[in-house]
Protein backbone atom coordinates (compact mmCIF):
# COMPACT_ATOMS: atom_id res chain seq x y z
CA UNK A 1 0.00 0.00 0.00
CA UNK A 2 1.32 3.47 -0.69
CA UNK A 3 1.80 6.73 1.37
CA UNK A 4 -1.47 8.10 2.50
CA UNK A 5 -1.39 11.81 1.39
CA UNK A 6 -1.79 14.29 4.04
CA UNK A 7 -4.86 15.01 3.57
CA UNK A 8 -5.76 11.37 4.37
CA UNK A 9 -3.72 11.34 7.62
CA UNK A 10 -5.74 15.03 8.41
CA UNK A 11 -9.35 13.21 8.28
CA UNK A 12 -7.31 10.16 10.21
CA UNK A 13 -6.94 13.10 12.84
CA UNK A 14 -2.63 11.95 12.87
CA UNK A 15 -2.14 14.97 11.83
CA UNK A 16 -3.74 18.22 13.01
CA UNK A 17 -5.24 21.87 12.12
CA UNK A 18 -2.76 23.64 13.70
CA UNK A 19 0.25 21.28 11.87
CA UNK A 20 -0.95 21.81 8.72
CA UNK A 21 -0.99 25.63 9.76
CA UNK A 22 2.53 25.71 11.04
CA UNK A 23 3.97 23.14 7.66
CA UNK A 24 2.30 26.58 5.57
CA UNK A 25 4.14 28.74 7.66
CA UNK A 26 7.33 27.08 7.68
CA UNK A 27 7.32 27.30 3.80
CA UNK A 28 6.08 31.00 2.96
CA UNK A 29 9.09 32.11 5.31
CA UNK A 30 11.54 29.18 3.82
CA UNK A 31 10.45 27.95 0.51
CA UNK A 32 13.02 25.69 0.46
CA UNK A 33 12.30 24.00 3.21
CA UNK A 34 12.80 20.15 2.32
CA UNK A 35 11.65 18.33 5.71
CA UNK A 36 8.76 19.17 8.15
CA UNK A 37 8.25 16.72 10.47
CA UNK A 38 4.26 16.27 11.81
CA UNK A 39 3.94 15.51 15.72
CA UNK A 40 2.89 11.79 14.31
CA UNK A 41 6.18 11.18 13.13
CA UNK A 42 5.45 11.41 9.21
CA UNK A 43 7.63 13.94 7.23
CA UNK A 44 7.00 15.55 4.31
CA UNK A 45 9.24 17.46 1.70
CA UNK A 46 7.42 20.73 1.77
CA UNK A 47 9.38 22.54 -1.17
CA UNK A 48 8.45 19.21 -3.58
CA UNK A 49 4.77 19.02 -2.68
CA UNK A 50 4.46 22.54 -4.03
CA UNK A 51 6.20 22.23 -6.88
CA UNK A 52 4.36 18.82 -7.66
CA UNK A 53 0.90 21.18 -7.22
CA UNK A 54 0.38 23.88 -10.26
CA UNK A 55 -1.69 25.85 -9.29
CA UNK A 56 0.29 26.31 -5.77
CA UNK A 57 3.90 26.57 -7.34
CA UNK A 58 1.67 29.19 -10.25
CA UNK A 59 0.21 30.85 -6.98
CA UNK A 60 3.86 31.79 -5.06
CA UNK A 61 5.14 33.14 -7.85
CA UNK A 62 2.87 35.62 -9.30
CA UNK A 63 3.29 38.98 -7.39
CA UNK A 64 -0.47 39.89 -8.28
CA UNK A 65 -1.74 36.95 -5.98
CA UNK A 66 -2.67 37.80 -2.35
CA UNK A 67 -1.19 36.41 0.70
CA UNK A 68 -4.26 34.83 1.76
CA UNK A 69 -4.48 33.04 -2.21
CA UNK A 70 -0.53 32.24 -1.69
CA UNK A 71 -1.56 30.20 1.87
CA UNK A 72 -4.89 28.41 0.52
CA UNK A 73 -2.32 27.22 -2.22
CA UNK A 74 0.31 26.10 -0.23
CA UNK A 75 -1.77 24.42 2.15
CA UNK A 76 -3.75 22.59 -0.54
CA UNK A 77 -0.49 21.16 -1.80
CA UNK A 78 0.13 19.76 1.36
CA UNK A 79 -3.03 18.67 1.76
CA UNK A 80 -2.46 16.80 -1.60
CA UNK A 81 0.77 15.58 -1.12
CA UNK A 82 1.80 12.10 -1.61
CA UNK A 83 -1.44 11.90 -3.81
CA UNK A 84 0.09 13.84 -6.59
CA UNK A 85 2.98 12.64 -6.54
CA UNK A 86 5.58 14.75 -5.57
CA UNK A 87 6.54 15.00 -1.88
CA UNK A 88 6.43 11.91 -0.04
CA UNK A 89 4.83 11.42 3.60
CA UNK A 90 6.50 8.64 5.32
CA UNK A 91 7.94 8.30 8.77
CA UNK A 92 6.00 6.56 11.80
CA UNK A 93 2.64 5.90 10.90
CA UNK A 94 -0.14 6.32 13.59
CA UNK A 95 -0.13 2.13 14.06
CA UNK A 96 1.84 -0.23 12.54
CA UNK A 97 3.40 -4.01 13.14
CA UNK A 98 1.50 -5.83 16.34
CA UNK A 99 -0.96 -2.18 17.00
CA UNK A 100 -1.77 -2.10 13.02
CA UNK A 101 -2.37 -5.76 13.66
CA UNK A 102 -4.21 -4.94 16.56
CA UNK A 103 -6.19 -1.88 14.99
CA UNK A 104 -7.12 -4.34 11.40
CA UNK A 105 -8.84 -7.15 13.98
CA UNK A 106 -10.89 -4.41 15.51
CA UNK A 107 -12.22 -3.13 12.85
CA UNK A 108 -13.17 -7.05 11.58
CA UNK A 109 -14.96 -7.34 15.15
CA UNK A 110 -17.57 -4.42 15.09
CA UNK A 111 -19.33 -6.04 18.29
CA UNK A 112 -16.29 -5.61 20.18
CA UNK A 113 -13.24 -7.10 20.19
CA UNK A 114 -12.26 -9.16 23.50
CA UNK A 115 -10.17 -7.53 26.34
CA UNK A 116 -7.29 -10.23 26.32
CA UNK A 117 -6.58 -9.78 22.42
CA UNK A 118 -3.15 -7.70 22.18
CA UNK A 119 -3.28 -6.02 25.53
CA UNK A 120 0.35 -3.97 25.07
CA UNK A 121 -0.82 -2.84 21.47
CA UNK A 122 -4.60 -2.11 22.54
CA UNK A 123 -2.83 0.19 25.22
CA UNK A 124 -0.74 2.33 23.13
CA UNK A 125 -4.17 2.55 20.73
CA UNK A 126 -5.78 3.73 23.15
CA UNK A 127 -3.27 5.88 24.25
CA UNK A 128 -3.89 7.56 20.86
CA UNK A 129 -7.09 7.68 20.64
CA UNK A 130 -8.31 5.06 18.38
CA UNK A 131 -9.77 2.44 20.84
CA UNK A 132 -11.80 2.50 23.37
CA UNK A 133 -13.47 0.05 26.13
CA UNK A 134 -17.18 -0.21 26.02
CA UNK A 135 -19.26 -3.31 27.04
CA UNK A 136 -18.93 -6.25 24.70
CA UNK A 137 -21.95 -7.05 21.96
CA UNK A 138 -21.08 -10.25 20.59
CA UNK A 139 -23.10 -13.34 21.48
CA UNK A 140 -22.44 -15.07 24.56
CA UNK A 141 -20.61 -12.58 26.49
CA UNK A 142 -21.23 -12.35 29.88
CA UNK A 143 -23.60 -9.42 30.98
CA UNK A 144 -20.63 -6.74 32.48
CA UNK A 145 -18.34 -7.64 29.94
CA UNK A 146 -16.16 -5.34 28.15
CA UNK A 147 -14.47 -5.27 25.09
CA UNK A 148 -12.53 -3.08 22.41
CA UNK A 149 -14.28 -0.58 19.84
CA UNK A 150 -12.81 1.11 17.56
CA UNK A 151 -13.33 5.15 18.22
CA UNK A 152 -14.44 7.66 15.28
CA UNK A 153 -10.78 8.51 14.70
CA UNK A 154 -10.06 4.63 14.47
CA UNK A 155 -13.15 3.89 11.94
CA UNK A 156 -11.25 7.15 10.20
CA UNK A 157 -7.39 5.47 10.21
CA UNK A 158 -8.85 2.07 8.96
CA UNK A 159 -10.30 4.41 5.98
CA UNK A 160 -6.83 5.54 5.40
CA UNK A 161 -5.07 2.46 6.00
CA UNK A 162 -7.22 -0.12 5.07
CA UNK A 163 -8.29 -3.65 6.99
CA UNK A 164 -5.43 -5.48 5.24
CA UNK A 165 -8.42 -7.47 3.49
CA UNK A 166 -6.55 -8.08 -0.16
CA UNK A 167 -9.60 -10.59 -1.42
Amino acid sequence: MSEPATGDLFKAKAVTDDEVNAAVDVFMRDPTVSMFRFASGHTLDLAAAVKAHEPARLAVTDPDRTERHRRLMVRNAILFAGAAGGAVVGGIPPARGRALEALRAVALHPLGLRLSAYPKAMRALVGRGFVAVRPAQYVGRKWDEQAWFLTNAGHELIKTLGTGDHG
